[in-house]
């Protein structure tokens, strides 16, 4: 089983690179997945890789869901038609959302019911256990919508990269990971067979002051008691 630390390492000694197609083509393969047409709200990682995702989910008529930076403010919606297109590219990244996002009250998460979750990554395995950035964004995101009641039942989530990025050995767990349902690169999409999409906020590796900086997660940690 792998260390996803021994892995960030060897990624940074080795000065590792993956050659990423142009965003396009993971953008089109997305919109065929399965799935996809039918959804009406999706969560992507403010990512550059991601940006013709984000771009393609406004012009499909989809709710675009992104987090704030750092998650402190917790997160942000775009509805689909609301920008001129001229705009569409700037307003999809971390200094458009001021501008063009409308920033999510604790209140109106529940009604959310996201569809699908895209994220980009450094490795994932064939049980959809991945390695990202190692700040954990995407998995509190996942955890904290879902106990805010903000994502479907139905929903599913995929990491956003290239084959070389798909191991053979297993990544080693941690609890409160969210595993991906699959891999979509330009060459089409590796399905891992994960089941509904859950997540619970895992308190006791969350200090007091990490929850504070992050604006809904220390309403939620007040509202059940955590704090």
């Amino acid at each position: 089983m792998l260390e996803k630390q021994e892995l960030r390492d060897e990624i940074d000694h080795k000065k590792i690179e993956f050659p990423f197609p142009a965003g396009g083509k993971l953008a089109e393969q997305i919109r065929r997945l399965a799935g996809y047409k039918e959804a009406r709200c999706l969560f992507v990682s403010p990512a550059a890789l991601l940006d013709q995702v984000r771009i393609n989910a406004l012009n499909d008529g989809k709710i675009l869901i992104m987090p704030a930076p750092g998650l402190k403010e917790g997160f942000y919606r775009i509805k689909p038609y609301s920008i001129a297109f001229k705009d569409l590219k700037f307003a999809v990244t971390y200094k458009g959302l001021a501008q063009f996002g409308e920033h999510l009250l604790f209140e109106e998460m529940a009604g959310l019911a996201i569809d699908l979750f895209f994220t980009e990554i450094l490795y994932v395995d064939p049980f959809g256990v991945f390695l990202g950035n190692g700040q954990g964004f995407f998995d509190l995101s996942v955890a904290l919508l879902s106990e805010l009641g903000g994502v479907a039942d139905n929903a599913r989530a995929y990491a956003v990269g290239v084959g070389e990025q798909l191991l053979v050995e297993r990544l080693k767990h941690d609890c409160w990971d969210v595993p991906v349902n699959g891999l979509v690169s330009a060459d089409g999409v590796t399905e891992f067979g994960q089941g509904r999409l859950a997540a619970a906020v895992y308190w006791p590796v969350l200090t007091e002051r990490s929850i504070k900086k992050i604006a809904p997660l220390w309403r939620l940690a007040c509202k059940q008691g955590k704090i």
